[in-house]
């Protein structure tokens, strides 16, 4: 897969560019877009819900948005995720925000990788890996690609913001924080709600397609 070079600069800005660690698992909506944002305040931009999931060998990280994911062109979609080294990319910006590495989706692209920002290495994510379902977005990443730096897999904290650029050292492209200027921990289900949760979200492809065939 090809990458855009864009990406590969957000990845070595990140080094240098989000404060304790909470207990709360699912995101909740997010505060709102921010002042400093210059971009379109549509929904797909607008965080609704969200939650990452550790699912065995796997982090599933999903969320809701508040209008179908492609109502805006080129928007990304970014999982902050600190595994133990409790560093604030941010600076100031976002001081709140811990993480040591990055998970990005641009749908719009069809384009999804994996950022460690300690060692800069870029890692694509196959496109099943990355679903999407008008408002809704799971992006699935073997832990093999979020090695620990201190944490058990079972602690890490994340946070998501959505982007309308890639241009690292552009603030005002990112529209909003969910949670705000902290993050939360990753959720460990029980077997059978990890399973239900698939399920759910299989089931809502399949009536959102149907709905649009008989529209």
């Amino acid at each position: 897969m090809r990458l855009n070079l864009h990406f590969a600069s957000f990845a070595l800005a990140a080094l240098f560019l989000g404060a304790a660690p909470a207990d709360a698992t699912p995101l909740g909506p997010s505060s709102g877009f921010l002042a400093s944002y210059t971009g379109p305040q549509n929904g797909d931009l607008d965080i609704a819900s969200g939650e990452a999931f550790l699912n065995g060998s796997n982090f599933i990280f999903d969320a809701t948005f508040n209008a179908a994911i492609g109502t805006t062109p080129g928007v990304f979609y970014v999982w902050g995720v600190d595994r133990g080294l409790n560093i604030a990319p941010f600076g100031s910006f976002r001081s709140g925000v811990l993480f040591d590495a990055v998970v990005i989706a641009a749908p719009s692209l069809n384009q999804a990788f994996v950022v460690d920002v300690t060692t800069m290495a870029l890692t694509p994510l196959p496109a099943s890996d990355v679903n999407v379902s008008g408002d809704m977005l799971s992006i699935t990443v073997p832990t093999s690609f979020l090695p620990s730096e201190g944490f058990a897999l079972s602690d890490y904290l994340v946070n998501l913001w959505t982007r309308d650029g890639l241009n690292p050292a552009d603030n005002t492209q990112i529209a909003e924080f969910a949670p705000s200027n902290s993050d939360v921990r990753v959720t460990v289900p029980e077997p059978v709600t990890i399973a239900l949760l698939g399920a759910g979200f299989a089931g809502a492809i399949v009536l959102r397609r149907r709905k649009k065939k008989a529209t």
